[in-house]
C-alpha cells in the first residue's frame, strides 16, 4: 500500500514538472512572437499619454501580439521625421499633422485624443479679453504664436507680434508668478494647478471661448505602414484605446504607474488634477475615445488659412481621403491580399468625358461630376490610386477599354452587346431618360407617335442599340454629345432628343436654348438607365474591388452626393425640378405663397428699412425658391411674436427658419433640415465655467416664442428664463447685468462677440442636444407645398449654405469696421469741444464756491468724526452682546434638531407598535387555542402523546417568533449609534418583518431585487427608520389613488464602491410643482392627523449628515407584468466604507 501512495505521488510531481516546463516555453514562443513597435512621444511622461502606459500595464498590447517602447521627447528631435524614415513606429503629434500633409508628407492621423486642444493663456487677473494683451509681456514659444489656435485669437483682436513682448518660455510658473511676465502659455490640464497651490489668482484665454477651435494628442503612422501592415495599425490603436478607457475608470492607479514607472517631475496630486482635466477635453460624452472627426480636421486646416499658412484654395476633401485611416473600416478586412496587392501596385485609369454634366465632364482640365465624386469616394474606401482620361468620345472610350487601355468606365449601362467584352458592377445611379421637343409640337406623347421621325440619338450610348432592335421604323441621327442634339433639335434638323433628363436640362438651362422642353418619360423598362461601373472583362478582380468598395458607402454619404449634383441648376432659371401632375395642379391653383420671417434676427434674417427680406435665411430661401421656379410673397411682422401669431391665424402659409418642437407641430408641419448650427450658452468674462446647467442657480435671458425658450422653460425649471423680445437684446442684458447668460447660434454667437467688440462677454458651454436644426414650417394644411419644397432642399450642398454664410459675415464686417471708425471720431471731436469750453467755465465761475465748500466739509467731517466714535463705542457693546445671543440661538437650534429626530423616531416607533399589536394577534390566538385543546382533550382522556409533542411544538414555533419581534423592535429603538458591519439584505428583511402587518392589511406586493453579500460600515437601525419613512409616503400615496393593484418594488446593487437602493411604487408619481420640497421641515400634502411633515425631512438628514450619503426622489414611468405604471423613486446612494 504504501509503495503504491510513493509511486503515485512521484507521478503527479512529474507531471507537474512537465506542464510548468511546457508553459514556460510557450511563454517563451510567445513573446519571442510578439511584434516591437515604438511610439515617440511629443512630451515629457504625464497623463497626457495615460492611455499607452494603461495598455502596456495591462496587457492589452501583449493581448494582440505587440510589445510597445515609449520613447520620451528630446530637445530637437522632429517627430514627424522619426517616424516616415523608421525610427518610430507610430508618434504623437499636435493639430499641426495637417501642415504636415498639407506638404506632401505622407503621414496618416489612425486615432485622435484630446477634442479640444489644452493649451491656452493664463493672464493676470485685469487681462479678461485678448485685447487686452496689447503691451504686455507674454511668455511662450515662438511657434505657438504663429503656428496655433493663440494666433488666431490675437489676430482676431488685431494684435500683431509687434503689440506684445515675447519673453522665452522657460516652462515654470515663477516668471508669471513673481509679476515679471503678464501672461504665459500654459496646458489648462497642468500648470493652473500649481498657480492655484500657491494661491496665485489668474485669468485664463481659453481659444475655445472664443470660437477658434484646435485639437491635440494626435496618434499617427506613415503611409508605409499602413500599408505594408494594415491590421497590425489597428490592433494597436484598439488596444490604446481599450488602455484610455481603463485610465480613466482607475485613475488613481494610473497615476501611482506613472509616478512610481516612469516620471516624478509631478507630485501625484499634481498627475491627478491632470488626469481629472484630461477626461473632460476627450469629450467622451460626444465622441468615442480615439474617434477622427473630419468636420473638426476641417475647422483646424480653416484656423492655419486664417494664420496664413495654408492656401485658402485648398481642396479639404482630397486631403482628407488619405489623410486618415478609420479602423473601424470594416473593407480592409473583406479585401483578399490579391485584391490589397492589386491596389498597392496598381494606378487605375478611368474615363472622364468632356461634355456631359452633371455626371461626368471636365472643367479647365478637371474631372467634374456626380460620377467623378462617386468614383473619389470608391478611392477613398479602398485606397485606390485613380488616374482620369479625357478627350476621346464614348465609342473611342469603349474601344480602349477593349483594347485594356483602359482600366473603368463610369456612368455605364449594361446592354447584351457589352457584356461580351466587360464586366459591370452593381448600379449606383438610376436616372430618367426623356424625350424633348419643341415648345409648339404637341401631338408627340410617346415612342409610338415618333414612328416615321427623326430622333436624335448620342452615338454609341445604350440607347441607340436599345431603338435599333426594338423601335426600328424611328430614324435614328446620331450626334456626338447632348449639346449636339438639342441644337439639331432646335433647329428643326430633328423631331425629337433622348437624354437623361438631368443632363438634358442641364444644357438647356446653361446655353439658354429656349424654344424646347421636357415631353415624356420613356416607359419602357429596357429604357431603364442603370448607371454602373464597367472594367474589362479579363479585370474581373477590378470589378470585385469596386463592388465591395460599393458595399462600403453609407446612405448619408450617398444622399449627399445626391444634394450636390442632383438637378442642380442657375439661380434665376425656370424649375428643373420635375413635379407630379398634382404637385403642378397645386401651384397653378395657388396664386400667391405667403411667407413670415422673424424681423430682427440679424445675420440670419431680417426686415430692413424698405421691408425687404435679407440675411443668410433669405438667400438660402431664394435659392430654394429659384430652383422651383415659384415665388413667395413676404408678409411683414414687427416681431417673431407677431409671426407666430400670424401662422396660427393662417394669415402666412410659411414660417422661415425655425426649429421644430411638439408646440409648434400642433399647426405646422416641416420641411427636411437646411441648416444645422449647435447653440451655446453666452456669459460675461467673469463667468465660471458651466459643466451642467441643470445644477446651478442663474437668469437667462431668451427671446420668446422660441423653441429654445419652450424647450429650456421645460429642461432647467431651476434656471430663471427672462423673456425678451429679440436676441440682441438678450445679448443688451447680459452686457448691463440684467441676466447672467443667454443661448444663441455658435456661429452668429462668435461673429457677434467678435466683430461688435463685445469682449467682455463669452461662450462658457455648449450644450448637448441643444442644436438648432432649422427647417421651414408650413401650416398643415398645405402639405403639397412642403413635399414641393423639400424637392429643392435636398438638392442644396454644403458649399451652397457655406458660401452664403461667408457672403454675409464678411459683408457685415465690413460694414462694423466703417461705422465704428467713423462713430470714433465724431466722439472724439465732440468731446475735445465741450472739454475746452466747460473747463474755461468752471475756471471762471467755481474757485470761490470750491473755497466755501471745503471749509464747510471740513466742519461736518470733524462732527461725523465725534458721531462716528460714540458709534462705534456703541456697536462694540453690540457685538458683545450679539455673540452670547448667537450661542444660545444655536444651542436652541441644536436642542430643536435633536427633538425633531425623537419626533420622528416616536412616530416610526408608534408605527412599529402597531405594526408588532397586528403581528402578534395571530400567534397569541394560536397559542390560546393550541392550550386550550390540549387541556380539553387531556380531561377527557383522548389526548395522545404523538398529538401533545405536536402541539407543543406549534405553541413553541408561535413563542419563538413572538420573541424575534420583541428583538427586532429592541434593536430598533436602542439606538446606540455604534457603527456595525452589516448585512444590507438582511436589514432590508428586518425592516419588512417590522411592516408585515401593514403590507397584509394593505395588500400591497412587495418585490425584491437584492444583491447578495452587500456588507456595509454603518448605522442599520437608522437605515431602517428611513426605509420607513418612505415606505409609510408610498403606502399612503397609494391609498390616496385607490391602487387597485399596490406594488413597491425595492432593489439593491454595487458599482465602484457607490451601493444603491432603490424604492419604487407606482402610486402615480410626486406633483412636479413640490419634488423640490419633499424634503423641507414640516411640509406635508397629508391632513395634519395622518402626517407632521418630518419623516422626510429627518431621512434626508439621517443619510446626508449621519451617513454622508445622498438620497434623490424622482418620478418615473415603467412597464411590469406588461403593464405601463407611474410612480415616485427615491434612490440612496452609500459609500461601501463610510
Amino acid at each position: 500500500m504504501i509503495k503504491k501512495e510513493e509511486v503515485l505521488r512521484s507521478i503527479i510531481k512529474l507531471s507537474i514538472l512537465i506542464f510548468l516546463l511546457i508553459n514556460n516555453l510557450l511563454l517563451a514562443n510567445q513573446t519571442d512572437d510578439l511584434k516591437k513597435v515604438t511610439l515617440q512621444l511629443e512630451w515629457k511622461h504625464q497623463f497626457e499619454f495615460a492611455g499607452f502606459y494603461a495598455a502596456i500595464e495591462k496587457g492589452y498590447y501583449k493581448d494582440v501580439g505587440l510589445e510597445l517602447e515609449i520613447r520620451e521627447f528630446q530637445e530637437g528631435i522632429n517627430i514627424t521625421q522619426e517616424v516616415l524614415s523608421g525610427n518610430a513606429t507610430f508618434g504623437i503629434s499636435s493639430s499641426a499633422l495637417i501642415l504636415e500633409k498639407l506638404n506632401k508628407k505622407p503621414v496618416v492621423l489612425i486615432a485622435s485624443y484630446f477634442k479640444q486642444n489644452a493649451l491656452a493663456l493664463v493672464t493676470k487677473p485685469n487681462i479678461k479679453t485678448p485685447a487686452d494683451l496689447k503691451n504686455k509681456k507674454i511668455m511662450a514659444v515662438d511657434w505657438e504664436m504663429g503656428h496655433t489656435s493663440l494666433g488666431v485669437i490675437l489676430k482676431d483682436a488685431g494684435i500683431t507680434s509687434n503689440d506684445y513682448t515675447l519673453v522665452n518660455h522657460d516652462f515654470k510658473v515663477d516668471k508669471f508668478v513673481s509679476g515679471e511676465v503678464d501672461a504665459m502659455s500654459v496646458f489648462t490640464t497642468s500648470q493652473p494647478y500649481e498657480l492655484d497651490k500657491l494661491g496665485v489668482k489668474y485669468n485664463i484665454l481659453n481659444p475655445a471661448n472664443f470660437g477658434i477651435y484646435s485639437y491635440d494628442v494626435e496618434l499617427f503612422t506613415s503611409e508605409d505602414i499602413i500599408n505594408s501592415d494594415t491590421q497590425k495599425v489597428k490592433n494597436f490603436v484598439e488596444a490604446t484605446n481599450k488602455g484610455w478607457e481603463y485610465a480613466f475608470k482607475n485613475k488613481e492607479e494610473i497615476v501611482d504607474l506613472i509616478y512610481n514607472k516612469y516620471s516624478k517631475k509631478k507630485s501625484k496630486e499634481s498627475l491627478l488634477f491632470e488626469a481629472n482635466q484630461t477626461e473632460k477635453i476627450f469629450k467622451t460624452n460626444v465622441f468615442k475615445i480615439g474617434a477622427i472627426a473630419p468636420e473638426l480636421i476641417k475647422l483646424n486646416a480653416d484656423m492655419y488659412t486664417n494664420l496664413g499658412l495654408v492656401n485658402k484654395d485648398y481642396d479639404i476633401t482630397t486631403i482628407l481621403n488619405n489623410y486618415y485611416f478609420d479602423i473601424n473600416n470594416k473593407i480592409q478586412n473583406v479585401l483578399t491580399n490579391e485584391e490589397k496587392s492589386y491596389i498597392k501596385n496598381s494606378i487605375i485609369k478611368v474615363h472622364n468625358e468632356l461634355n456631359w454634366p452633371p455626371f461626368n465632364y471636365n472643367v479647365n482640365g478637371k474631372a467634374t461630376g456626380y460620377s467623378i465624386d462617386y468614383m473619389n469616394l470608391l478611392a477613398s474606401k479602398v485606397g485606390l490610386n485613380v488616374e482620369y482620361i479625357s478627350g476621346p468620345n464614348w465609342n473611342d472610350f469603349l474601344d480602349l477599354i477593349k483594347d485594356n487601355k483602359l482600366d473603368v468606365m463610369l456612368n455605364i449601362a449594361k446592354t447584351e452587346d457589352r457584356e461580351k467584352y466587360l464586366n459591370f458592377t452593381t448600379p449606383y445611379l438610376k436616372a430618367v431618360d426623356s424625350v424633348f421637343v419643341r415648345k409648339e409640337v404637341n401631338n408627340l406623347k410617346s415612342l409610338e407617335d415618333f414612328k416615321g421621325k427623326t430622333l436624335a440619338v448620342i452615338d454609341g450610348f445604350y440607347e441607340e442599340e436599345l431603338f435599333r432592335k426594338y423601335y426600328p421604323e424611328i430614324k435614328l441621327l446620331l450626334v456626338k454629345d447632348s449639346l449636339e442634339g438639342l441644337k439639331k433639335l432646335a433647329f428643326k434638323e430633328s423631331d425629337g432628343f433622348i437624354d437623361s433628363f438631368a443632363v438634358a436640362n442641364y444644357f438647356i438651362e446653361n446655353n439658354f436654348i429656349i424654344n424646347l422642353k421636357p415631353a415624356f418619360e420613356i416607359k419602357d423598362q429596357r429604357f431603364n438607365l442603370s448607371m454602373g461601373l464597367a472594367t474589362n472583362k479579363d479585370n474581373k478582380l477590378l470589378q470585385e474591388i469596386l463592388d465591395k468598395a460599393k458595399k462600403e458607402i453609407t446612405i448619408d454619404e450617398e444622399f449627399e452626393l445626391k444634394r450636390k449634383w442632383i438637378n442642380t441648376n442657375n439661380i434665376g432659371a425656370k424649375s428643373t425640378i420635375p413635379f407630379s401632375m398634382e404637385e403642378e395642379d397645386y401651384l397653378s391653383t395657388k396664386k400667391v405663397i405667403t411667407m413670415c420671417v422673424d424681423p430682427d434676427w440679424e445675420p440670419f434674417e431680417i426686415l430692413d428699412k424698405n421691408g425687404k427680406h435679407v440675411g443668410i435665411a433669405a438667400d438660402i430661401i431664394k435659392l430654394i425658391t429659384s430652383k422651383l421656379g415659384i415665388e413667395i410673397k413676404i408678409i411683414p411682422t414687427k416681431t417673431w411674436e407677431e409671426s407666430i401669431e400670424f401662422s396660427k391665424a393662417k394669415k402666412c402659409d410659411i414660417l422661415s427658419f425655425l426649429n421644430q418642437t411638439p408646440q409648434r407641430e400642433s399647426w405646422l408641419t416641416f420641411t427636411e433640415p437646411i441648416f444645422q448650427d449647435p447653440n451655446v450658452i453666452i456669459g460675461r468674462v467673469d463667468n465660471d465655467a458651466i459643466d451642467d446647467l441643470s445644477k446651478i442657480k442663474a437668469s437667462i435671458a431668451i427671446p420668446k416664442e422660441t423653441a429654445m425658450y419652450e424647450r429650456f422653460q421645460k429642461d432647467f425649471p431651476n434656471l430663471i428664463i427672462i423673456p425678451v423680445n429679440s436676441e440682441n437684446e438678450a445679448f443688451e442684458f447680459i452686457e448691463q447685468k440684467k441676466a447672467d447668460l443667454t443661448i444663441r447660434s455658435m456661429i452668429i454667437s462668435a461673429y457677434t462677440i467678435k466683430e461688435k467688440g463685445l469682449f467682455n462677454l463669452k461662450i462658457i458651454n455648449q450644450p448637448k442636444n441643444y442644436e438648432n436644426y432649422l427647417k421651414m414650417g408650413i401650416i398643415k394644411e398645405e402639405p403639397i407645398l412642403r413635399d414641393i419644397l423639400n424637392k429643392a432642399i435636398i438638392t442644396l450642398t454644403k458649399d451652397d449654405i457655406q458660401n452664403i454664410v461667408n457672403k454675409w459675415i464678411s459683408i457685415k464686417y465690413e460694414k462694423v469696421e466703417d461705422y465704428t471708425y467713423l462713430w470714433l471720431l465724431i466722439s472724439f471731436i465732440i468731446i475735445l469741444l465741450i472739454f475746452f469750453l466747460y473747463r474755461q467755465y468752471l475756471l471762471k465761475h467755481n474757485n470761490n464756491f470750491l473755497q466755501n465748500e471745503i471749509l464747510k466739509r471740513t466742519h461736518q467731517l470733524e462732527k461725523s468724526n465725534q458721531i462716528l466714535k460714540e458709534k462705534k463705542d456703541e456697536l462694540d457693546k453690540l457685538n458683545s452682546s450679539l455673540e452670547e445671543k448667537i450661542k444660545d440661538e444655536v444651542e436652541k437650534n441644536k436642542l430643536f434638531q435633536e427633538k425633531l429626530f425623537k419626533a420622528d423616531k416616536l412616530a416610526s416607533m408608534g408605527e412599529m407598535m402597531s405594526n408588532i399589536a397586528h403581528q402578534w394577534r395571530q400567534p397569541l390566538s394560536m397559542i390560546s387555542t393550541v392550550a386550550t385543546g390540549t387541556k380539553i382533550q387531556k380531561e377527557f382522556g383522548t389526548l395522545a402523546d404523538e398529538e401533545l409533542v405536536q402541539n407543543m411544538d406549534l405553541i413553541n414555533k408561535n413563542a419563538q417568533y413572538l420573541s424575534e419581534t420583541i428583538n427586532d423592535f429592541r434593536n430598533f429603538i436602542k439606538g446606540d449609534r455604534k457603527i456595525k458591519n452589516y448585512d444590507l439584505s438582511t436589514t432590508i428583511n428586518n425592516f419588512l418583518h417590522i411592516i408585515e402587518s401593514t403590507i397584509k392589511k394593505d395588500s400591497i406586493n412587495i418585490i425584491l431585487d437584492l444583491e447578495k453579500n452587500i456588507k456595509i460600515d454603518g448605522y442599520p437601525n437608522e437605515l431602517i427608520q428611513c426605509l420607513i419613512n418612505i415606505f409609510n409616503n408610498a403606502k399612503d400615496a397609494l391609498e390616496e389613488i385607490k391602487q387597485e393593484n399596490p406594488l413597491i418594488f425595492i432593489s439593491t446593487a454595487l458599482q465602484n464602491n457607490i451601493i444603491t437602493i432603490s424604492i419604487k411604487d407606482n402610486a402615480g408619481g410626486i406633483p412636479q410643482n413640490i419634488i423640490t420640497k419633499i424634503y423641507d421641515p414640516y411640509f406635508t400634502t397629508k391632513h395634519k392627523s395622518q402626517g407632521t411633515g418630518l419623516g422626510l425631512h429627518m431621512t434626508y438628514k439621517l443619510i446626508d449628515e449621519g451617513m454622508h450619503g445622498k438620497i434623490e426622489a424622482q418620478n418615473v414611468e415603467f412597464e411590469y407584468e406588461n403593464k405601463i405604471y407611474k410612480g415616485a423613486e427615491f434612490i440612496i446612494s452609500l459609500n461601501l466604507n463610510n
